[in-house]
């Protein structure tokens, strides 16, 4: 086991962005050691020059390595995971890291449940008057029930934001 000179970037992408360089890191697959004092943070992106692509810590634990003296365990996993895990039902869960909101990416569902879920966010709306609400309804029901709509098959993102305006309750 060697160390490495990594980079390490809170808030990825973001105006708060902030960037240790040349922390030195034991990287290894299963686990990988940060000298105590060094900032890192579950969401932190790790960059290592020897990998393809970054790694982002999932887990981060202070243990003791003698008297008096810590160490920082970090759990990774790789950006690509992050991004992309996916479950059976077609439906990825991005977990909440610092700088990074989370999202939900529905693959391969049908309109006609966009459209549904549509229509229960216009009626669960208290934003919207009730004459506009009914109107806003028949026309999504209108849409429902066209052939040509029922027979879309698409994938969505959303960020928590967006997810909070369309009062949806996803589950899986």
């Amino acid at each position: 086991m060697f160390p490495h000179k990594v980079k390490i970037v809170r808030n990825y992408n973001s105006k708060d962005e902030k960037i240790l360089k040349d922390v030195s890191a034991y990287i290894q697959p299963e686990l990988s050691f940060f000298d105590d004092h060094v900032d890192i943070k579950k969401g932190d992106y790790v960059i290592v020059p020897e990998l393809d692509e970054p790694l982002i810590a999932s887990r981060v634990e202070v243990r003791p390595r003698g008297r008096g003296v810590y160490i920082k365990e970090v759990k990774f996993i790789s950006e690509s995971e992050f991004l992309g895990k996916e479950n059976k039902s077609g439906i990825s869960v991005q977990e909440e890291f610092h700088g990074i909101s989370r999202g939900i990416q529905l693959n391969n569902i049908s309109a006609t449940i966009y459209l549904q879920a549509l229509e229960n966010s216009i009626e669960n709306s208290s934003d919207i008057p009730l004459k506009q609400k009914e109107s806003l309804i028949k026309k999504v029901r209108e849409l429902e029930n066209d052939p040509y709509i029922e027979s879309l098959i698409t994938n969505l993102s959303l960020s928590e934001e967006k997810l909070k305006n369309f009062n949806l309750t996803i589950s899986y």
